[in-house]
């Protein structure tokens, strides 16, 4: 798989630099990390539902929390535009609902009104 991203690399990098198959592995090992951090700065802002603010609002907010807890500024928001709607990259925090509308596992810790036996 890596050679064929080496050659896909090779074919497409322009004036960017000659790199190998370690180099490129070390390149998507710091992107990952990255946005898989963002991820859930991105993740949070979401779940904060901020009322009047567009997607890409939501990004700067993102971005900005990330460069106020992480001390440096999130360098991969080109990444993140290309990756973010791929299933890997959701929110990991999101609950699964089954059909009576509460989450799986859910404990039932009354309300039927019946009586122990």
């Amino acid at each position: 798989m890596w050679f064929r991203i080496l050659q896909r690399y090779d074919l497409r990098r322009g004036a960017y630099p000659e790199r190998s198959v370690k180099s490129l592995q070390n390149r998507w090992d710091t992107i990952k990390a990255e946005v898989g951090k963002f991820s859930s700065f991105h993740a949070d802002v979401i779940r904060e539902n901020p009322s009047r603010l567009s997607d890409a609002d939501k990004t700067t907010r993102a971005a900005s929390n990330f460069a106020g807890v992480m001390e440096h500024n999130f360098a991969f928001l080109h990444c993140w535009e290309i990756m973010k709607d791929e299933p890997k990259w959701q929110d990991p925090k999101v609950r699964s609902f089954g059909k009576s509308g509460g989450r799986d596992g859910a404990i039932n810790l009354g309300g039927d009104n019946s009586s122990p036996s």
